[in-house]
């Protein structure tokens, strides 16, 4: 029995075309080949397995999967900054080819098991009312019905028809909602329940109790979103020194310490595109303060910043940050969203100046393409594109591979930061614990995979 998490549903019912194993490798799964065509990275060819089956006995063809990724698109409302699609053809049922209108590259992200495409549903089902009671997936498993309880328990059997059934290690899997952490925790501790998702403060409980830990090394960076980069509703955060002032106050190892994370700078995480060596800040608040007095702000301005209430990590960094920003001078109004949804519905309401976010530090292409295009999800106040060097070096970094594009996706991180369009603060890999009789390979996706864990020998 798991510890409910929406990717663990969609993983048991929905096999992926693609399975990511290491920090840039990724396995073929319902897919049986994945690869740029031409040179630009302006164009990728799915080629899928002949013969697998969906749960409602329907066969995986290109032409159900092309259909499959335009209903994403639309029901998701997938810009063109996410998905920068221009084309599509399906030269035989087996395989789809999709056109860009720009270099994009890490494309495999987007078809992997945490992908926004990565996990298709039968083509017969797009539009079926059945689907939120029912599961219409490619997957080792399927939802038994009669013994789920919606919002509580989600029973899932093993799929006659999968193409796989080494994968199949489990006759019947129980997923069980538990909302509260400390609850969660205490039943992997008593044996009710095999895993569950922690917390970086619940680490030390979990390894006293001999539980597996399990961390996901695609960080999540947490920081400052500034959004009003060219000082719309602030004037001041359309200074550079002023920017800068802010990432010299902030100090990062304490802050992680906090948090039981690591102090980083950047929005990339370590061993991903994006990343650089060298930092550019340190901890300075005689800088910091040099800087705002050199940008016409000797006693600092306020900066009203939002955040979502209901997330720990996020409450918490909101309180440690306040006090630093406050001793050079900025005073903090922290507004509050009470929920994820009503977070995202504020922060794209263009009212707010910053915000306290969380990012994916292994998806750099693609987070800074939300963030700096206009029209981004990440950017509401349809601030302009940073310079002309930035788009340049994107579009460089984008056509490029191999070690090219590590180079050059590596400048482009190291000038974001230098040009102060964020605070980052900390990095927080995803933390999972395990009972003794269950094997939990490491996490690539935003949970680790039930379909590779097996019972431990």
């Amino acid at each position: 029995m798991l510890q409910s998490s929406k990717q663990v549903t969609n993983n048991l019912a929905y096999d992926s075309l693609l399975v990511q194993t290491g920090y840039t490798t990724f396995q073929p799964e319902l897919a049986k080949a994945f690869q740029y065509v031409g040179t630009g990275n302006r164009e990728v060819r799915i080629s899928l397995r002949e013969g697998v089956r969906f749960s409602d006995g329907s066969t995986l063809t290109a032409q159900g999967l092309e259909a499959y990724v335009k209903a994403v698109i639309q029901a998701n409302a997938i810009s063109t900054d996410t998905f920068p699609v221009s084309g599509w053809s399906t030269p035989d049922p087996t395989t789809l080819d999709i056109r860009f209108s720009r270099a994009f590259p890490d494309a495999q992200l987007q078809f992997d098991q945490s992908g926004a495409f990565g996990t298709p549903v039968s083509a017969k089902k797009l539009t079926s009312k059945d689907l939120g009671v029912a599961t219409f997936g490619a997957g080792p498993y399927t939802l038994d019905a009669g013994s789920t309880v919606a919002g509580t328990t989600y029973t899932f059997v093993r799929n006659p028809d999968y193409f796989n059934p080494a994968l199949q290690h489990w006759k019947r899997v129980v997923v069980k909602v538990i909302g509260n952490n400390a609850s969660r925790l205490e039943s992997v501790q008593a044996g009710s329940h095999s895993m569950e998702q922690g917390t970086p403060s619940e680490d030390k409980t979990a390894r006293a109790a001999g539980l597996n830990t399990v961390s996901n090394p695609a960080t999540s960076i947490y920081g400052i979103l500034l959004l009003d980069r060219q000082g719309k509703l602030v004037p001041a955060l359309g200074n550079l020194k002023v920017r800068q002032a802010l990432n010299y106050a902030i100090n990062r190892p304490a802050d992680a310490k906090a948090v039981n994370g690591t102090p980083t700078e950047q929005v990339a995480a370590a061993g991903y595109s994006g990343h650089y060596d060298t930092n550019v800040y340190s901890y300075d608040v005689a800088k910091a303060k040099e800087l705002l007095t050199e940008a016409g702000y000797p006693h600092g301005f306020t900066l009203p910043i939002m955040y979502e209430s209901t997330d720990p990590l996020s409450s918490t960094i909101a309180q440690v940050l306040a006090p630093q920003l406050k001793a050079i001078g900025v005073s903090v109004q922290f507004r509050t969203a009470p929920s994820i949804q009503a977070y995202g519905s504020e922060m794209g309401s263009g009212k707010y100046p910053a915000v306290i976010q969380q990012m994916q530090g292994m998806a750099f292409t693609v987070t800074t393409a939300r963030i700096f295009t206009p029209g981004g999800l990440f950017n509401p106040i349809e601030t302009a594109p940073p310079s002309a060097s930035y788009q340049s070096q994107y579009l460089a970094a984008s056509a490029a591979s191999g070690a090219a594009a590590t180079t050059a996706w590596a400048k482009l991180g190291r000038y974001i930061t230098e040009n102060a369009w964020l605070v980052d603060v900390v990095g927080l890999p995803s933390t999972y614990y395990a009972s003794k009789d269950l094997k939990v390979p490491g996490a690539w996706g935003v949970f680790p995979d039930p379909v590779y864990m097996t019972p431990a020998s």
